[in-house]
């Protein structure tokens, strides 16, 4: 896939934004949907490093009821607190629901490359912001989460946003099926490369593909360790390089596939690799 950014729609309705106001920080608390995790390291050094005059604007969400919350800059306001400061400049937006909020709280953070992808991912959920909403459905309805590697966990998630913002989540929801029903559900299952590699096959082939079959020849080639190997090895090492062009990982795979369908197969009935 393309290493290129998803564009997002933050669809943050009209609304009115005060700048640079003063406000007391007694009034502040964090954002409690922030998917970025508090450092409380983090904020003992920046309060003792704490300069006032450089301590920037801090973005805050004041909802119907009159609390205000801070989406960006929570550790800027724990240092505050941790020093006595008693006011702070703030942008204040009024009228934002929560989902609203989470979509200010990733155009704040993404945009200056401040949010991991799982980070990232779990703010464009709680936004109901496309491609994460759909992709957070699919995974949801396997029981995946996204954090650090397990065997029913997520790590590589912005792969997975590319192929439901590429193809849709339908062609995910497919090739996790496929891989599941192949590998089972452990941890290797869900490897990026390969479920990239059989996204691509399926947005190509799935019209001649028959979902089962597919999975029990994958199955039968190997576990999903072995297959993230070789496609590892022969991408890195000249296996699939024909002068000098050399196929990505994830095209080294989908032709991995693209084999194993072929196999034993009459001429007349194999697929040909497209790309």
């Amino acid at each position: 896939m393309s290493k290129r950014r998803i564009p997002i729609d933050y669809r943050l309705p009209d609304h009115r934004v005060t700048l640079d106001a003063d406000v007391p920080v007694a009034q502040l608390e964090p954002w409690e949907h922030a998917s970025h995790p508090f450092d409380h390291a983090r904020a003992a050094r920046l309060a003792a490093a704490l300069q006032q005059a450089a301590l920037g604007v801090l973005v805050v969400s004041q909802r119907a009821d009159g609390s205000r919350r801070v989406l960006d800059g929570v550790h800027r306001l724990a240092a505050c607190k941790l020093q006595g400061v008693r006011r702070v400049s703030a942008e204040i937006h009024y009228g934002l629901n929560e989902r609203e909020e989470a979509a200010l709280y990733l155009l704040k953070h993404r945009e200056a490359r401040r949010l991991s992808g799982p980070q990232e991912y779990r703010a464009g959920a709680e936004a109901g912001l496309s491609p994460y909403s759909e992709t957070a459905r699919v995974l949801q309805a396997r029981g995946l989460d996204v954090g650090e590697l397990a065997d029913d966990r997520i790590s590589a998630i912005t792969s997975f946003l590319r192929i439901t913002h590429d193809h849709g989540a339908g062609i995910l929801d497919q090739a996790l099926t496929v891989a599941e029903r192949a590998w089972g559900r452990e941890e290797s299952t869900w490897d990026s490369t390969l479920i990239r590699g059989l996204a691509k096959f399926l947005v190509h082939h799935r019209e001649v593909v028959e979902f089962s079959h597919l999975s029990r020849l994958l199955a039968k080639r190997g576990g999903p360790s072995r297959w993230r190997s070789e496609a590892l090895t022969r991408a890195s090492n000249g296996g699939y390089c024909y002068q000098d062009f050399a196929y990505s990982r994830e095209t080294v795979a989908y032709r991995m596939i693209v084999e194993t369908w072929n196999r034993g197969r009459a001429a007349q009935n194999r697929i040909e690799p497209v790309g």
